[in-house]
Protein backbone atom coordinates (compact mmCIF):
# COMPACT_ATOMS: atom_id res chain seq x y z
CA UNK A 1 0.00 0.00 0.00
CA UNK A 2 1.36 3.20 -0.97
CA UNK A 3 0.71 6.57 1.58
CA UNK A 4 -1.45 8.86 0.64
CA UNK A 5 -0.14 12.57 1.36
CA UNK A 6 -3.65 14.41 0.32
CA UNK A 7 -4.56 14.20 4.17
CA UNK A 8 -0.55 15.48 5.00
CA UNK A 9 -1.80 19.05 4.28
CA UNK A 10 -5.22 19.61 5.71
CA UNK A 11 -3.84 18.18 9.03
CA UNK A 12 -0.63 20.43 9.26
CA UNK A 13 -3.29 23.31 8.20
CA UNK A 14 -5.28 22.18 11.35
CA UNK A 15 -2.70 21.95 13.53
CA UNK A 16 -1.07 25.47 12.21
CA UNK A 17 -4.82 26.86 12.74
CA UNK A 18 -4.16 25.75 16.81
CA UNK A 19 -1.25 26.88 17.22
CA UNK A 20 -1.67 30.07 15.97
CA UNK A 21 -5.29 30.74 17.70
CA UNK A 22 -3.29 29.76 21.07
CA UNK A 23 -0.52 32.01 20.14
CA UNK A 24 -3.53 35.07 19.50
CA UNK A 25 -4.75 33.67 23.09
CA UNK A 26 -1.43 33.92 25.42
CA UNK A 27 -0.99 36.94 23.35
CA UNK A 28 -4.16 39.05 23.91
CA UNK A 29 -3.92 37.76 27.86
CA UNK A 30 -0.78 39.10 28.47
CA UNK A 31 -1.32 42.64 26.49
CA UNK A 32 -4.36 42.27 29.16
CA UNK A 33 -2.58 41.87 32.18
CA UNK A 34 -0.34 44.64 31.24
CA UNK A 35 -2.46 47.09 30.61
CA UNK A 36 -3.79 46.28 33.95
CA UNK A 37 -0.46 46.65 35.14
CA UNK A 38 -0.12 50.08 33.44
CA UNK A 39 -3.60 51.33 35.21
CA UNK A 40 -3.66 49.49 38.38
CA UNK A 41 -2.15 49.67 41.63
CA UNK A 42 -0.84 46.47 42.37
CA UNK A 43 -1.65 46.72 46.25
CA UNK A 44 -4.90 48.00 46.76
CA UNK A 45 -6.39 47.51 42.76
CA UNK A 46 -7.20 50.92 42.66
CA UNK A 47 -6.54 52.77 39.46
CA UNK A 48 -2.81 54.16 40.00
CA UNK A 49 -1.48 57.66 39.29
CA UNK A 50 -0.87 57.10 35.27
CA UNK A 51 -4.63 56.29 35.11
CA UNK A 52 -5.48 59.64 37.16
CA UNK A 53 -4.08 61.91 34.45
CA UNK A 54 -6.39 60.24 31.96
CA UNK A 55 -9.27 60.49 33.66
CA UNK A 56 -8.97 63.27 34.98
CA UNK A 57 -8.71 64.71 31.07
CA UNK A 58 -11.80 62.79 30.56
CA UNK A 59 -13.83 63.67 33.12
CA UNK A 60 -12.75 67.42 32.76
CA UNK A 61 -13.46 67.87 29.40
CA UNK A 62 -17.44 66.08 30.28
CA UNK A 63 -17.51 68.57 32.75
CA UNK A 64 -17.12 71.58 30.91
CA UNK A 65 -18.89 70.11 28.05
CA UNK A 66 -22.30 69.39 30.01
CA UNK A 67 -21.44 72.18 32.80
CA UNK A 68 -21.52 70.13 35.31
CA UNK A 69 -18.69 70.49 38.47
CA UNK A 70 -15.67 68.14 38.89
CA UNK A 71 -13.95 68.08 42.23
CA UNK A 72 -10.89 66.67 43.20
CA UNK A 73 -10.38 64.93 46.76
CA UNK A 74 -6.98 64.16 47.81
CA UNK A 75 -6.58 61.40 50.86
CA UNK A 76 -3.62 60.48 52.47
CA UNK A 77 -4.21 57.85 55.24
CA UNK A 78 -2.91 59.29 59.11
CA UNK A 79 -0.14 58.07 60.74
CA UNK A 80 0.75 54.93 58.34
CA UNK A 81 4.12 55.27 59.79
CA UNK A 82 3.11 53.86 63.60
CA UNK A 83 0.93 51.06 61.68
CA UNK A 84 4.30 49.87 59.72
CA UNK A 85 6.87 50.91 62.81
CA UNK A 86 4.92 48.64 65.58
CA UNK A 87 2.51 46.27 63.75
CA UNK A 88 5.04 45.80 60.53
CA UNK A 89 4.91 46.63 56.96
CA UNK A 90 2.26 43.75 56.05
CA UNK A 91 0.07 45.23 58.56
CA UNK A 92 0.49 48.78 57.06
CA UNK A 93 -0.53 46.91 53.44
CA UNK A 94 -3.44 46.17 54.97
CA UNK A 95 -4.18 49.33 56.44
CA UNK A 96 -3.63 50.62 53.05
CA UNK A 97 -6.19 48.34 51.39
CA UNK A 98 -8.68 48.78 54.07
CA UNK A 99 -8.89 52.39 53.01
CA UNK A 100 -9.08 51.79 49.00
CA UNK A 101 -12.10 49.43 49.89
CA UNK A 102 -13.59 51.80 51.72
CA UNK A 103 -12.91 54.65 49.92
CA UNK A 104 -13.87 52.61 46.52
CA UNK A 105 -16.76 51.13 48.32
CA UNK A 106 -18.07 55.38 48.29
CA UNK A 107 -16.75 55.86 44.73
CA UNK A 108 -19.27 54.90 42.05
CA UNK A 109 -16.92 53.15 39.22
CA UNK A 110 -15.96 54.99 36.49
CA UNK A 111 -15.74 53.73 33.26
CA UNK A 112 -15.23 55.12 29.60
CA UNK A 113 -18.41 54.72 28.57
CA UNK A 114 -20.04 56.70 31.37
CA UNK A 115 -18.81 59.43 33.35
CA UNK A 116 -18.69 58.60 37.00
CA UNK A 117 -16.48 58.71 39.88
CA UNK A 118 -13.29 57.10 40.44
CA UNK A 119 -10.68 56.77 43.19
CA UNK A 120 -6.91 56.45 42.58
CA UNK A 121 -3.86 55.21 45.04
CA UNK A 122 -0.93 57.92 43.92
CA UNK A 123 1.89 56.43 45.90
CA UNK A 124 2.43 55.57 49.15
CA UNK A 125 -0.44 56.48 51.94
CA UNK A 126 -1.98 59.21 48.95
CA UNK A 127 -4.75 58.74 47.77
CA UNK A 128 -6.85 60.59 45.00
CA UNK A 129 -10.76 60.61 44.09
CA UNK A 130 -12.38 62.73 40.99
CA UNK A 131 -16.30 63.27 41.55
CA UNK A 132 -19.44 64.77 39.41
CA UNK A 133 -21.45 67.18 41.43
CA UNK A 134 -20.48 67.11 44.66
CA UNK A 135 -19.92 70.14 45.75
CA UNK A 136 -16.93 70.90 48.16
CA UNK A 137 -17.20 67.15 48.55
CA UNK A 138 -17.25 67.16 52.35
CA UNK A 139 -20.51 64.96 52.54
CA UNK A 140 -18.37 62.34 50.39
CA UNK A 141 -15.43 63.00 53.06
CA UNK A 142 -17.66 62.62 56.10
CA UNK A 143 -19.52 59.27 55.11
CA UNK A 144 -15.34 57.89 54.49
CA UNK A 145 -14.84 59.08 57.99
CA UNK A 146 -17.40 57.26 59.28
CA UNK A 147 -16.33 53.75 57.68
CA UNK A 148 -12.65 55.01 58.03
CA UNK A 149 -11.87 57.93 60.73
CA UNK A 150 -8.19 57.62 60.28
CA UNK A 151 -7.28 59.84 57.32
CA UNK A 152 -7.25 63.29 56.32
CA UNK A 153 -8.71 65.01 53.31
CA UNK A 154 -8.78 68.01 50.74
CA UNK A 155 -10.71 68.83 47.85
CA UNK A 156 -10.86 71.38 45.23
CA UNK A 157 -13.28 72.01 42.33
CA UNK A 158 -11.14 71.59 39.42
CA UNK A 159 -12.86 71.47 35.95
CA UNK A 160 -10.84 74.36 34.99
CA UNK A 161 -7.54 73.70 36.08
CA UNK A 162 -4.76 71.47 35.21
CA UNK A 163 -4.10 68.16 36.91
CA UNK A 164 -0.78 69.97 38.98
CA UNK A 165 -2.83 73.19 39.97
CA UNK A 166 -5.78 70.72 41.60
CA UNK A 167 -3.58 68.41 43.04
CA UNK A 168 -1.36 71.41 44.38
CA UNK A 169 -4.42 72.79 45.89
CA UNK A 170 -6.20 70.03 46.99
CA UNK A 171 -2.96 69.34 49.06
CA UNK A 172 -2.76 72.39 51.18
CA UNK A 173 -6.52 71.83 51.63
CA UNK A 174 -5.11 68.60 52.87
CA UNK A 175 -2.80 69.69 55.31
CA UNK A 176 -5.03 72.31 56.57
CA UNK A 177 -7.46 69.83 57.38
CA UNK A 178 -4.29 67.59 59.01
CA UNK A 179 -3.53 70.20 61.38
CA UNK A 180 -7.40 70.79 62.26
CA UNK A 181 -7.57 67.33 63.45
CA UNK A 182 -4.10 67.56 65.04
CA UNK A 183 -5.10 70.29 67.26
CA UNK A 184 -8.71 68.93 67.59
CA UNK A 185 -7.34 65.39 68.92
CA UNK A 186 -4.71 66.98 71.17
CA UNK A 187 -7.65 69.75 72.41
CA UNK A 188 -9.71 66.85 73.07
CA UNK A 189 -7.19 64.56 74.98
CA UNK A 190 -5.87 68.05 76.89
Amino acid sequence: EEFSFKWVFPILIALLGVIVSTAFWKLDDAYRRLEQLANQDALTGLLNRHRLSVECERMQAYAREHRRHLTLIAWDVDDLKVVNDTRGHAAGDGHLCEFARTLGSHVRKTSSARSGDAAFRVGGDEFVSLHLDVGNGGALVERVRRAFSGVSAGSVQCEFLTLDEAMTQADSALYADKDARKQASTTAHS
